[in-house]
């Protein structure tokens, strides 16, 4: 007995659909619609740590060029990788704008921090 996923026997229910215009499989009505994934291209010359304060997550200050980057949060604990001196932050929303994924794109060099400064009121990432 052949089993398909539409309850009728034969071929299986993607197949029985019909393709659009331009020769591509239809998308099920509940399919997510995605946008363009955002990607920030990071090259970083140093690195300044904010140590983590009330397990709110790493904060790292990476100099740019002519800026300084401020990642902080849960998403961005050290690795064996990370942080690094070029690496891309891509993002990936639906069409609605929740966040679906947030990755880190490592490349570069890993960077050890030029200074470690204690979490005060003034320093916070997370204030």
């Amino acid at each position: 007995m052949h089993n398909s996923h539409d309850g009728t026997h034969g071929a299986p229910a993607q197949q029985n659909r019909k393709a659009t215009a331009d020769g591509t499989p239809p998308r099920p009505a509940e399919a997510p619609r995605f946008h363009i994934p955002l990607v920030v291209e990071v090259r970083a010359t140093e690195l300044v740590e904010i140590e983590e304060r009330d397990d709110e997550g790493a904060c790292w200050l990476f100099q740019l060029r002519e800026e300084i980057l401020v990642l902080a949060g849960q998403d961005y604990y050290e690795t064996t990788k990370f942080p690094n001196d070029d690496f891309s932050l891509v993002e990936v929303r639906r069409e609605d704008g929740r966040m679906l994924e947030r990755l880190i794109e490592k490349r570069g060099k890993k960077l050890a921090p030029v200074k470690r400064l204690p979490p005060t009121h003034g320093l916070s990432c997370h204030s």
